[in-house]
């Protein structure tokens, strides 16, 4: 059995399962599954939407499993991509770690959806999904993998990501605005999870401020002209009376 730390194999790639976010409505998306020995040798092709979960297929024997990557597969966990299941001798199984992802966001952005990428190390494909407010993703690599993790959302956005590796928070939470976040970690024995929380930025008021501010400026102003209208207009009248008083 490989210890932690164990780098994964070349060209190996995550288990991972996430709840489908805003699926076409009647058309749901379909991946193959395919069953081979350990020679190889093609036991079966099934078709399943997304979403849906898969069965054990024939052949394998009390010693042996269906894996993916040298990892034990979890039946329980809903397809959302093509899926190779191969069987696998028991005392050649890799160690697992899972990887939760997960995503709250507060009232100002509960309505958006946000996309995550995630690459681990020896993989050949990023993955890549989107979730929105009390959705998380679970991914399944070797343990010691090294992973990065990206979120992006609009420019107001800031995101705050508490990061657990093999059951022990770290110890400081990474923090960005501007719509972008990025962690990095590896895969522990124990629980590893990131805890992605999104809020949006209020709207900046200084331009509001300052028309204000320049609205309120043009009364005195105005004020200040027709004063002196009054004056003058108060002062001609004066002069008339006191030309006819002479006359």
């Amino acid at each position: 059995d490989p210890q932690p730390g164990t780098d994964p194999q070349p060209g190996t790639d995550p288990q991972p399962t996430v709840e489908p976010v805003d699926p076409e409505p009647d058309v749901p998306a379909t991946h193959t599954v395919t069953y081979e020995d350990e020679d190889g040798n093609v036991i079966l092709v099934i078709t399943v939407e997304d979403g849906e979960t898969v069965t054990e297929a024939d052949g394998a024997d009390e010693d042996e499993r269906w894996a993916v990557n040298g990892i034990e597969y979890d039946f329980d966990m809903p397809v959302f991509k093509d899926l190779r299941l191969v069987i696998t001798k028991t005392e050649d199984l890799l160690e697992a770690a899972a990887l939760t992802v997960s995503l709250t966001a507060d009232d100002t952005a509960a309505d958006r959806k946000f996309n995550i990428t995630l690459h681990f190390d020896g993989a050949e494909d990023t993955e890549r999904i989107s979730l929105k407010n009390g959705q998380e993703a679970t991914f399944r690599m070797p343990v010691g993998t090294a992973y990065e993790l990206t979120v992006q959302g609009e420019a107001d956005i800031v995101f705050t990501a508490q990061v657990q590796s093999d059951g022990t928070d770290q110890d400081e939470a990474n923090s960005t605005q501007n719509g972008l976040l990025t962690v990095s970690s590896a895969l522990g024995a124990g629980e590893n999870r990131v805890k992605i929380s999104a809020s949006a930025e209020a709207k900046d008021q200084t331009e509001t401020k300052t028309e204000t501010k320049a609205e309120s400026g043009k009364p005195p102003y105005l004020w200040i002209a027709v004063a002196a209208a009054g004056v003058l207009a108060a002062g001609a009248g004066v002069f008339f009376v006191l030309r006819r008083k002479k006359h």
